[in-house]
């Protein structure tokens, strides 16, 4: 009979004393028993440390850093510590049902061509209650292996949906592809063309880069596929205390990423047309939510000019037939009309109160 192969779990985390117990105890309490779990804390203040200490099991190992490398940085010391063959990123803030590690562990033992696999998620709040769904887009439904070409489009069409703390990885394949890149890669990055399209999306050197994870699934995917499992396996939980809402995870970053990799699909032949025409549609409503961000946080130069590039796409005639724009449109006119010293503080603080109601109540990435 075949061995069953050693599975890394890491945990890299921070400050997570509310909800580490819970994490540690639905991946200890996984049907697949072949398992080292390392946690790897970003130097936390609370209890994180104590509460993990005071488990007896033998499958953890803990590793304190001396200082907050932050998510990315983290996952490259798990890589580093990590003895298995197969190797999981699970977040400390997460719960994972009990045959999730099982059913991953089964999926790259069928499917050996896939280098990672993924799964769909329950999402929770604060206090465990399930909130939402996420799910891989339709068009994949009855597919189970997606490479560079389905999975890039799909990201142009509908943004990374693949769930980082659902993925399980062939280890072998960052010998390939190399670690993730740190959260302040740009500080030390030799590519241009990085730094070009950092300018081109107005961006400062020294930014919180929170999309190092989509970049990694298109460098895997670059040399393999991945798989995607259609089902809920795990509880993502959504919080303030996380790290991309406490450093704002700005849609910039995908951006980004998507243009740095378009060079290479375009060179492929991979781009569908559609998707294309979708992903900058999708640029342009951006800049409407930028817009309203800016405003919520009164920087009323900003979202003027987020608005003005909004109404100013060359996709704005498609965005007025399409059942939803037409109320962007209209408020962006209005914001823009109204944003100007000369039409008096009283009318900007109606647009923020508005935008800030609007974002509270729809919880979106964009609003209206």
């Amino acid at each position: 009979m075949e061995k069953e192969p050693l599975v890394t779990v890491g945990v890299p985390t921070y400050n997570s004393e509310r909800y580490i117990k819970e994490c540690l105890d639905s991946i200890l309490g996984q049907t697949y028993k072949n398992l080292e779990i390392i946690v790897s804390d970003n130097g936390s203040t609370d209890d994180t440390e104590k509460i993990v200490l005071s488990y007896s099991d033998s499958k953890i190992r803990f590793k304190r850093n001396s200082e907050n490398i932050y998510c990315y940085g983290n996952y490259n010391v798990i890589l580093g510590m990590s003895k298995g063959d197969l190797i999981a990123f699970y977040h400390s803030d997460d719960v994972y049902l009990p045959d999730m590690v099982e059913k991953e562990v089964k999926f790259l033992r069928e499917h050996t061509q896939a280098a990672a696999v993924f799964t769909e998620a329950h999402e929770i709040d604060e206090s465990g209650r399930m909130t939402a769904e996420k799910t891989f887009p339709r068009k994949f439904s009855e597919v189970d292996i997606i490479d560079f070409r389905k999975a890039y489009n799909g990201f142009l069409e509908y943004w990374d949906f693949l769930i980082c703390p659902s993925g399980m990885f062939v280890k072998d394949i960052f010998t390939q592809v190399g670690y993730f890149k740190e959260e302040r890669f740009f500080l030390k990055t030799q590519d241009s063309m990085w730094l070009e399209l950092l300018n081109k999306h107005g961006m400062k050197k020294d930014m919180i880069f929170t999309a190092n994870d989509l970049d990694m699934w298109l460098r895997i995917m670059q040399k393999r596929p991945v798989g995607i499992i259609h089902k809920k396996l795990m509880n993502y939980r959504v919080h303030s205390g996380q790290g991309s809402q406490e450093y704002g995870t700005n849609s910039s970053n995908f951006f980004i990423v998507m243009d740095y990799y378009a060079g290479y699909a375009e060179k492929e032949d991979i781009i569908s047309g559609i998707s294309w025409r979708k992903y900058e549609i999708l640029k342009s409503v951006e800049e409407f939510a930028s817009g309203q961000r800016a405003l919520i946080k009164r920087n009323f130069k900003d979202a003027g000019k987020y608005y003005i590039s909004f109404l100013k796409s060359k996709h704005f005639i498609r965005m007025c037939l399409s059942r939803e724009n037409p109320a962007r449109i209209i408020w962006a006119c209005a914001a823009v009309c109204a944003i100007p010293l000369k039409c008096g503080p009283f009318m900007r603080a109606i647009l923020v109160l508005l935008s800030a109601k609007k974002a509270e109540k729809k919880n979106e990435r964009t609003f209206f």
